[in-house]
């Protein structure tokens, strides 16, 4: 449940209608709240320097692979230490259905766990 929707009879948004219909209600954010939890807009103005593995699907219906790609090369560009795996025809929750030791797995959510050990190993 995302924090300061409508409460529901078992406290969650029930479809894309209310949630379209909560979001109109509650106006746009402005573009210095939108700025400020941003990993883009925080990495321009030097407050992002955390190491990010970016797991993203080529064809996410929700973020554009796109900017995933401009992302990284951000990150790169500003010394952040970072990894991209790419997940061709991938969507934006592909791994919700992978579990540990499948082939899908060790392709697609592995990296990413293997990137977090060794960021932790090396604090």
């Amino acid at each position: 449940m995302l924090s300061g929707l409508p409460p529901r009879d078992n406290g969650e948004i029930d479809d894309d209608d209310d949630l379209r219909k909560w979001l109109a209600s509650t106006g746009a954010p402005s573009p210095e709240r939108v700025a400020s939890v941003s990993p883009l807009a925080r990495l321009h103005s030097g407050q992002y320097n955390c190491p990010t593995y970016v797991i993203h699907g080529t064809s996410d219906e929700v973020a554009p692979f796109a900017g995933a790609q401009r992302f990284v090369a951000e990150l790169a560009a500003r010394g952040v230490r970072h990894g991209f795996l790419t997940v061709k025809g991938g969507a934006h929750i592909h791994d919700l259905a992978l579990r540990p030791g499948t082939h899908e797995w060790q392709e697609q959510v592995a990296p990413g766990y293997q990137f977090l050990i060794d960021v932790v190993k090396n604090i």
